[in-house]
């Protein structure tokens, strides 16, 4: 049996989108996330005493050239070290023939995988590891992962690979197909486990043997939302294997949509959406929450928010700040609300005159001439309505008669019932 993590994608040092909108100590704290995600799988590693660590590509980005990038990183890894930890990793497009090469020597507990096709030397009894760095920032030969060596008998053999891994060799969320190979392939070579990297999102492709992406450990940007780790994975082959995912982000990206049909106010639309991303900051465990907050429904307060939206953003910035200290940063605040539709405006409008007029004609004292104005009124309404629905939608009593006139209301209120409900809550005046 063997225990080990399962990492990619780090991307150390690279900045998170929107650093430069946050306030200072956010700001300090997206620039950090990816160490703080390299820190986290350290403490991880000595916490579960793995035998070692896969970094399935792109470590770092390759344009990076900073001395303090390659000294942090090789501190790291000494630390695994010192735990008799070691650490298996190849090369991907982004971390290929990288600038900080230059100024990087890895500790002795270190392998870093050849450009050729190469199995690690038998540092663990009854394991071998087979992997292939990238050259250049590109690989598009299918030949890549075929070319990976035959398994070694009698041994647990895990295989790290930076690929798409597609089936239908085209991109796979938004990711280049570079080394593309399909499941089959993978599944055919005779590994026990298939480390790979590339694709930011976590994913099993294929039960046994075990074919796994385990994402990044820290989200990017907006498009990378939700928990980002690593796996623990126990292999004791014939058994499957068992990938066990740990999250070790410290920043957590989050669509969060507020449906503000209920506010009649721009300041209840605020109150609305600061309650709603304080749920969500709960559930981030105290990590820093980078919320794209979108506004919808229709509702009495979307003109005030149309006309403050130059201001919006900063106004609930202020707020989270306010109500939620630091836990969270406001990305971007999308308005998506809608203003009452003419429709709905109309029928509201020929529900209050139809009522109006209803109590008028039961009205004893009632004097000819109110009754003509309250008639006027429930005409003019019809007209509106019919302005906006189809001929023949609506077959309108005569108001001459009382009994038309009770129909016209009883009809009017099952009528605006219904269109209001089929609009999502749409609101009338």
């Amino acid at each position: 049996m063997v225990r080990f993590l399962h990492a990619a994608d780090l991307h150390i040092d690279s900045p998170l989108s929107a650093c430069d909108q946050a306030a200072p100590r956010m700001a300090a704290r997206l620039r950090a996330a990816t160490r703080t995600a390299l820190d986290n799988l350290v403490t991880l590693a000595v916490d579960e005493q793995v035998e070692f660590v896969v970094i399935a590509g792109d470590l770092f980005d390759r344009d990076r050239d900073d001395f303090n990038t390659a000294r942090w990183l090789t501190a790291k890894f000494a630390e695994l070290g010192a735990a008799g930890i070691r650490v298996y990793l190849v090369r991907g497009n982004h971390d290929a023939m990288a600038k900080i090469s230059k100024v990087l020597t890895w500790p002795a507990n270190v392998y870093e995988f050849k450009t050729t096709a190469d199995t690690a030397p038998a540092f663990h009894e009854g394991v071998r590891l087979h992997g292939r760095s990238y050259k250049t920032g590109a690989v598009e030969d299918p030949e890549f992962a075929r070319s990976y060596p035959a398994p070694v008998a009698n041994c647990i053999n895990i295989g790290v690979l930076h690929t798409c891994a597609s089936d239908s060799g085209g991109k796979v969320g938004g990711h280049e197909p570079y080394a593309p190979c399909n499941v089959g392939e993978l599944a055919a070579k005779g590994y026990d486990y298939w480390a790979l990297g590339h694709v930011h999102t976590r994913a099993i492709l294929h039960p046994q043997p075990c074919i796994a992406f385990p994402g990044n450990p820290q989200g990017r940007h907006i498009n990378e939302p939700d928990a980002h780790g690593c796996l623990l994975v126990t292999l004791a082959p014939p058994d499957r294997a068992v990938c066990e995912f740990r999250a070790l982000d410290d920043v957590r990206w989050a669509k969060v949509n507020v449906d503000v049909s209920g506010c009649r106010t721009l300041g209840g639309a605020v109150d609305a959406a600061v309650a709603e991303v304080a749920q969500h900051a709960l559930r981030a465990d105290g990590r820093l929450l980078a919320v794209r907050l979108t506004l919808e429904g229709t509702t009495p307060a979307h003109a005030d928010l149309v006309a403050s939206k130059p201001q919006l953003l900063e106004e609930l910035r202020g707020r989270f700040q306010t109500s939620l200290e630091d836990q969270v940063h406001l990305e971007r605040a999308v308005l998506a609300t809608r203003q009452a539709t003419q429709q709905v405006r109309a029928l509201g409008t020929l529900r209050a005159y139809a009522t109006g007029a209803d109590r008028h004609a039961e009205s004893a004292a009632l004097e000819d001439a109110a009754l003509i104005a309250a008639k006027e009124r429930v005409q003019a309404a019809q007209n509106k309505v019919k302005a906006v629905v189809a001929d023949g939608a609506v077959e309108f009593p005569d108001l001459d008669e009382a009994a038309g006139r009770k129909v016209l209301l009883a009809a009017a209120r099952g009528w605006i019932d219904h269109e209001v409900a089929a609009t999502a809550g749409e609101v009338a005046p």
